[in-house]
Parts: structure tokens; C-alpha cells; sequence
């Protein structure tokens, strides 16, 4: 499903760039647009920390502000609540994570 949603942001224009000598694989982005339908507001304020759960089957991507609270963001879900937001800081979210070997945890500070 990202590679579905990287698709429509570059309209099927994303091109991998030649491999360096290391073999890491880089990703040419120059050509990305954003749609209006691929942008959520998670949290209110200035987002500080994200991350995306490692789920093969959804989308979902977290964010965390500089006041303290998480939004979750299912990007495929439509118009049918797709961002849920909650405090459970009173700081700034520094850092997120979700876990691969327990992914019904996100884990924030």
C-alpha cells in the first residue's frame, strides 16, 4: 500500500537512482507532487516526531507535536475518520516507534 500511495504522489514517476558501489538503493523524489486528498492534519500544532507502523496490509502513520500530543493517521481510510488524535505527553514527543515484533505498540517519549 506505499508503494501504491508513493505512485499517486509521483503519478508512477518515481525512478530509483543508479546504485552506488555500496548497493544502497536511493530513490530519485524530485518529481513528487502532493494531491489535496493525500494530506491530513494529525496534530495541531508543528510536528516534532513521526512514524509509520510496519503493517504489509495498512498505512498508518503517526506524528507527534511540540505540546505533547500523538495523531494517528490511517491514509487509506477515506473520509470515514481517518486521523485520531490524542495528549498523552504535557512535553514535546522527542522520538516514536513502532515495534516490528509488537506492532499493536507505539512506543513515544
Amino acid at each position: 500500500e506505499a508503494a501504491t500511495f508513493l505512485a499517486r504522489l509521483g503519478e508512477g514517476s518515481i525512478r530509483e537512482a543508479p546504485a552506488p558501489a555500496s548497493r544502497k538503493t536511493k530513490m530519485d523524489l524530485s518529481s513528487l507532487a502532493v494531491a489535496e486528498d493525500d494530506i491530513a492534519k494529525l496534530v495541531p500544532e508543528r510536528i516534532f516526531s513521526l512514524a509509520v507502523h510496519p503493517s504489509p496490509t495498512k498505512l498508518l502513520v503517526a506524528a507527534g507535536d511540540t505540546w505533547g500530543r500523538v495523531g494517528l493517521w490511517d491514509v487509506l481510510a477515506g473520509d470515514e475518520t481517518p486521523v485520531v488524535t490524542f495528549e498523552p505527553h504535557s512535553r514535546p514527543v522527542a522520538g516514536m516507534r513502532f515495534a516490528a515484533h509488537l506492532p499493536h505498540l507505539l512506543l513515544s517519549c
